[in-house]
């Protein structure tokens, strides 16, 4: 059953179609979240780029879930995923200077084989 999840979501995600009406902080390149997170790190304010993007994450895995659920009767378990937020960051980081024509979305899309399966 993790298979057939794992399919969903990478259909859902990686075609051209599902691509074209992504929206959002998983819709830039790596270069671009680079950048834009560089730019963001100089403004203060209530809300950071770590905010924005992981609130964007949250709310992705959380679409994928709901499909998954009507789809599959599974859905992943998030909690240990968003339990240390800061590791995670570091880690979306490290991913796109690794990887700048890659979208956002990619990195999302490596972690989810590491988060359980809840029937």
């Amino acid at each position: 059953m993790k298979k057939t999840l794992i399919i969903l979501v990478l259909l859902f995600s990686s075609s051209v179609v599902a691509i074209d009406e992504m929206d959002g902080m998983g819709d830039l390149s790596c270069k671009e979240w680079l950048k834009l997170n560089d730019i963001l790190k100089s403004e203060s304010g209530i809300i950071t780029m770590q905010d924005m993007t992981l609130q964007w994450l949250s709310g992705f895995m959380s679409g994928v879930n709901i499909v998954s659920v009507i789809e599959t009767g599974e859905y992943m378990e998030l909690s240990t995923l968003m339990k240390n937020k800061d590791a995670l960051f570091s880690e979306l980081v490290m991913f796109c200077e690794e990887n700048h024509k890659k979208l956002v979305v990619e990195f999302v899309i490596d972690k989810m084989p590491e988060l359980k399966i809840v029937k």
